[in-house]
């Protein structure tokens, strides 16, 4: 790979996302000397290709910057300057640049093809890496650091994706490690403005204090990210790891980093007080230098000082490698040139062979107006992370984060940046409009790929409908373990199961729906999440998402409280615990488990009937995986046992912080049971952040909430499998992050939970849709009831539709509303 990006980089998409590349660009292409031979990656505001230089007879990584920002002009003069500067900094351990120009109405930068890995690819497999490796990666990325801070450079973004390994030096030599994309600084685009108010440059993982806070950085801010990697090399997590990231960043403003030893009680505790330091909130608290910090760590390890200078030794040969930099061509107005040529016919186009739409993030929403002249690309800023679910102690305190530094701080929401909202969902907002850059985004690749639908896919916004309030007779019950994450109730509704941190809740319940006694039994490990929860059809068993695995409980023991209740913890292979599973399904027949696996991507499927009646351990209990896009969440089975229906947050991993067009994914049962990586039918486009589904009783349609654009969609379950790109029916704007859905009365209004995520006064409801009015375009949204704080998930009973269930997560709660109550609309 080069300059690099290595698949899940956090700049970068998968190779051949949808949305990847610059039209006309393709393998066959010339373009100033260089012929372009694979692409290899995609960040927000270029694509990088292998390429071949014909005057020097080599391979080289060729970056091409989308053509909008040519016609920038702060941003053409700010580019040549940092190109120029990136090439002069002369250090074995960063990405050389060759050449940087204009040609065929494109930005282009030319560096060294590095053929290797990546950090971390290498911590993904190997979950923490041997101390001796860690001292190796953090001092060799630190004198990078050093050299280009001596040069006025501020990488802004150091992280294990943009550590790089030379796999050239051959097996059984030490690694080489470069640090990547220093090419195009983030100075460069903070200047230019693409990147907006609402976004901060970093990735929240490693980002500094003073980063998020909009304050002038230098060298530190980097000394700080490169500590968080160190910490996250040695431990497998990074310092500050929450279920969402608003927690993140308020933990790297204001809380303090766990000990190293706390993690890895084997680590020597004199690497406690380095990390320490170089952890520290105040710049002026940190180490001098990077270099200082790593020749500390390396101690602190017992390690002797690192040797700079050399890179490893090739063909037989010592010492330092000369580079090779060409003088920079000077960025001339576009226009002239000749352009692309075509690709090469036959070209093999990456993508898979379902039937999908563009899909891809679209422009972040301060970024709208800087491409309004015509760029096709989104805009790089940081990757996000974004769990379905936020955590009680985020809930606790920091939903919404406003850092300020005179004019140019960061206002940071939970799902999407931009202006704070005045208003609840009662009213509408009184801050900007819907359709303004700063609360909304347009999807130009979607809007292309549906402009023959009946219904569009709605871009991110933070605006949420007006609607009256609805009396709906209920009670509450107080959870005594904590939560009230996912809700599952057995068929008579005598017992509610509900998850919290650690736990499964088990509530006995009398007929005035008030519970008589609560249990609790542990089903995640620490560190780990109990998340969704799932009953089998006959009430014998309960399975819980936590962690990578299935935790199967059996519910009659579990239901008396008379002894363990564990009946098989079926752990997803090669993937760490602290994955982070989210929602969990089980097929009709009750043999099949599903579970989406957050963190690393995927659908993971268990015949769990097997695992049951023959063992956890037998061959044959784990099936296998399917890679579902970024951050799958809600899953649904159709009543036919028939269809899977997931949706993720994401179609590809993407540059943007903040929210990404999500995608609904169609699943065939029969092939997950078989052979999972080839049951995928087809994929749609599911507004932004898709985080729940749930199917009609009828099998016929697919309602879908997307988180970041406060809106509740419909698809027609029939054209999502055949013709996905005019599947989506019916859009209707409800509440503040609509997180749960259920179809109740039996399929004529459809519940949405409104989590409010972002905090907003009075905006924790329950939304109300007619689902008869929702495809005819008619107004749908009956009215808002009353929730607890964060309400998240619904549940029913077999024998009692009238009762509706409801989990809550800021209240610790469980709602239950009489449907019967329930106003027409």
């Amino acid at each position: 790979m080069s300059e690099d990006v290595p698949e899940g980089a956090g700049e970068s998409l998968p190779k051949g996302a949808a949305g990847g590349s610059l039209a006309g660009f393709g393998p066959g292409s010339r373009i100033a000397g260089y012929v372009l031979e694979e692409q290899v990656g995609a960040g927000g505001m270029a694509v990088v290709f292998r390429a071949h230089d014909e005057r020097l007879d080599r391979q080289v990584a060729l970056k091409l910057l989308a053509p909008g920002l040519v016609a920038d002009q702060a941003f053409r003069q700010r580019f040549i300057r940092e190109s120029r500067a990136a090439a002069a900094v002369d250090d074995p351990h960063i990405i050389p640049v060759f050449e940087a120009g204009e040609a065929a109405g494109v930005l282009f930068i030319a560096m060294r093809y590095v053929r290797g890995g990546d950090v971390r690819s290498l911590l993904d497999g190997a979950g923490h890496l041997p101390p001796a490796r860690v001292a190796e990666i953090i001092s060799q990325v630190s004198t990078a650091l050093d050299a280009a801070h001596a040069r006025g450079l501020v990488h802004r973004d150091v992280k294990p994706a943009n550590m790089l390994l030379d796999s050239s030096a051959g097996s059984g030599r030490p690694d080489h490690v470069y640090l990547s994309d220093f090419g195009l600084s983030k100075a460069t685009l903070s200047a230019s403005g693409l990147t907006g108010t609402g976004s901060f440059l970093g990735t929240v993982d490693y980002v500094s204090p003073e980063q998020i806070e909009g304050k002038p950085v230098d060298g530190r801010a980097d000394q700080y990210a490169l500590a968080c990697a160190a910490f996250e090399l040695l431990t497998g997590s990074p310092p500050f790891r929450r279920e969402e990231a608003m927690a993140v960043i308020w933990a790297q403003v204001s809380q303090p980093a766990p000990a190293v030893t706390s993690l890895r009680p084997d680590l020597p505790a004199a690497v406690d007080p380095v990390l320490e330091r170089a952890l520290a909130k105040a710049p002026g608290d940190r180490w001098p230098t990077c270099g200082e910090f790593a020749d500390a760590l390396r101690s602190a390890l017992g390690f002797a000082p690192y040797e700079t200078g050399a890179l490893p030794a090739q063909g037989g040969g010592s010492g330092p490698t000369p580079r090779i930099v060409t003088q920079l061509a000077d960025i001339r107005p576009s226009g002239g040139g000749s352009g692309p040529k075509p690709a090469a016919a036959g070209a093999a186009s990456g993508h898979p062979k379902t039937k999908n739409m563009a899909l891809d993030s679209e422009l972040g929403a301060a970024a709208t107006e800087a491409y309004a002249s015509g760029a096709s690309l989104p805009p790089a800023v940081a990757v996000r992370r974004r769990p379905a679910w936020r955590s009680p102690g985020v809930l606790a305190g920091v939903i919404v984060v406003v850092l300020a530094a005179g004019g140019g701080g960061a206002y940071v929401a939970g799902h999407v940046g931009g202006t704070k909202p005045a208003a609840s969902p009662s009213g509408t907002q009184t801050g900007q409009t819907p359709t303004s850059a700063s609360t909304s985004t347009s999807s130009a690749t979607a809007s292309a790929s549906v402009a023959a639908a009946a219904v569009a896919v709605p871009g991110c916004s933070t605006a949420a409908a007006a609607g009256k309030t609805l009396t709906v007779s209920g009670t509450t019950v107080k959870l005594q373990n904590g939560g009230g994450y996912g809700i599952a109730v057995s068929r008579t509704g005598k017992y509610v199961f509900a998850t919290n941190p650690d736990k499964l809740s088990v509530l006995v319940m009398n007929s005035g729906h008030t519970a008589t006694k609560q249990y609790g039994d542990t089903v995640a490990y620490p560190g780990e999440a109990a998340r969704g929860v799932a009953l089998t059809s006959d009430g014998k068993y309960a399975a819980v998402a936590a962690g990578n695995m299935i935790f199967v409980e059996n519910a009659t023991v579990a239901e008396q409280d008379s002894g363990s209740a564990q009946a098989a913890t079926l752990a997803v292979p090669g993937v760490r615990p602290v994955t982070d599973a989210s929602g969990v399904a089980i097929s009709p027949d009750n043999r099949w488990g599903f579970v989406t696996l957050r963190n690393s991507n995927k659908l993971a499927v268990f015949d769990m009937a097997k695992a049951l009646t023959s063992g956890q351990n037998q061959p044959g209990v784990f099936v296998g995986t399917i890679t579902l896009g970024i951050h799958p969440a809600g899953l649904a089975v159709s009543p036919d046992g028939l269809w899977l229906y997931v949706v993720s947050g994401a179609k590809a991993r993407t540059a943007a912080f903040g929210p990404s067009e999500g995608v609904i994914s169609v699943l065939s049962i029969p092939k997950l049971e078989t052979e999972p990586s080839s049951a995928l039918v087809a994929q749609a486009a599911a507004g932004c952040g898709a985080t729940g589904v749930t199917v009609s009783p009828d099998g016929t349609t697919v309602w879908v909430t997307a988180q970041s654009s406060n809106a509740l969609l419909g698809f027609s379950a029939a054209k999502l499998r055949t013709d996905p790109a005019h599947a989506l029916t019916a859009s209707v704007p409800v509440g503040q992050t609509p997180t749960g859905v259920i179809v109740v009365n039996g399929g004529k209004t459809i519940v949405v939970a409104d989590s409010n995520l972002n905090g907003l006064p009075g905006a924790d409801n329950l939304a109300v849709v007619d689902a008869g009015l929702a495809p005819a375009g008619k107004p749908a949204l009956v009215g808002y009831i009353a929730s607890g704080k964060t309400p998240l998930s619904f549940a029913q009973a077999a024998f009692d539709q009238n009762s509706l269930y409801v989990s809550d997560a800021g209240t610790a709660q469980i709602q239950i509303l009489d449907l019967t109550t329930l106003p027409s609309s």
